[in-house]
């Protein structure tokens, strides 16, 4: 047996003898393995509810104390039905380049950075089963996709459904509540599990951007000593574009440009400091696309994949050649290794 034929990817992508269970093994013989890295794309199936509602109605009911849920105020955010249009058709145009690109590269499997349905998620209810199937089941099949597993973060637009409540964030629900209440678990959890692993490689997948062009979530900061302790790498999203960063010695990749690309997210693609080391964007457009990892026990290759983005005559992203990245940068420093 090959030796790339028997790395694994679980908490960690791991270099053993068997796989850990809801791993994957690369293909035989094969001397990588390739899993391509998305988010911020579930916008297909998602309808605002109607402007009347949400500008004369909304404001009247609340005068007269009825209470307008979490998910329905979102549902109202201005800019994002502003954005549907454009968002439905960018994620199924990207839907199809991501599998021409994997069909080319031999995906093994897809990991998603979160916000995997706009603007509020999903419930069980047959709008939202309907949803679920719009802009998911139906939306990634092809041969590149049918039969390979998908790893799975939520973000923010994922959880946002629950009750009013006082604070003015339409994410204050009950369910983030509780998770800040006991921040001290999660971060336990990761710090053991990238502690006792002996993978080759340790990566967090996460749906926040602790280094961004945007908005830098420093509260995550337990958690990325955590990685930076284990030579580990940061996998995100949020930001609507593509990005690599590189600080304090971690490499951060940005992949959230599957959805709805926003050229404000990149910064107009002008990086802010010496950490900005590659950003999807130029003054006007952000671009979509995804990007691919190919694991190897040598190294671990990240590609950008930024699609040319042509609508109605138009190339408001040109990139000449987009079955080729626009961008790769290399790991070959290996993650630390467990001390159990």
């Amino acid at each position: 047996m090959s030796t790339m034929s028997r790395t694994v990817l679980a908490l960690g992508l791991a270099l053993g003898a068997s796989a850990a269970k809801n791993s994957i093994v690369a293909p035989t013989g094969a001397e990588t393995l390739t899993v391509a890295l998305l988010g911020d794309y579930g916008w297909t199936g998602w309808q605002p509810l109607p402007l009347d509602f949400c500008n004369i109605a909304t404001p009247k009911l609340q005068a007269a104390g009825v209470e307008i849920t979490r998910a329905m105020q979102n549902d109202c955010d201005a800019g994002d039905c502003q954005a549907i249009s454009n968002a439905t058709i960018e994620e199924t145009r990207t839907a199809r380049y991501i599998e021409k690109v994997c069909l080319q590269k031999n995906c093994s499997a897809f990991i998603s950075v979160g916000d995997n349905f706009y603007d509020s998620g999903v419930d069980f209810t047959s709008e939202g089963i309907q949803r679920f199937y719009e802009g998911w089941a139906d939306m990634y099949v092809g041969e590149a996709f049918d039969g390979n597993p998908w790893y799975q973060a939520l973000g923010n637009h994922d959880v946002v459904a629950g009750k009013a409540g006082d604070n003015s964030s339409v994410y204050s629900t009950d369910y983030v509540i509780s998770c800040h209440k006991d921040t001290n678990k999660q971060v336990d959890f990761l710090r053991k599990s990238f502690a006792e692993s002996d993978a080759t490689w340790k990566i967090l997948q996460i749906h926040h951007g602790y280094i961004s062009s945007s908005s830098n979530y420093t509260e995550l900061q337990p958690l990325i000593d955590i990685v930076r302790e284990n030579n580990g790498v940061v996998v995100n999203g949020h930001d609507h574009c593509m990005a690599h960063y590189q600080y304090q010695g971690m490499d951060f990749v940005l992949t959230g440009g599957a959805g709805y690309a926003e050229a404000g997210d990149c910064n107009y693609g002008v990086p802010l400091g010496p950490y900005a080391k590659w950003l999807g964007a130029d003054a006007m457009q952000a671009a979509n696309g995804f990007v691919t990892l190919d694991i190897s026990y040598e190294s671990l290759n990240f590609e950008y994949y930024a699609r040319d983005m042509k609508l109605k005559g138009a190339d408001y992203y040109p990139v000449k050649k987009d079955m080729k990245p626009s961008y790769n940068f290399t790991v070959t420093k290996h993650a630390a290794k467990g001390n159990h």
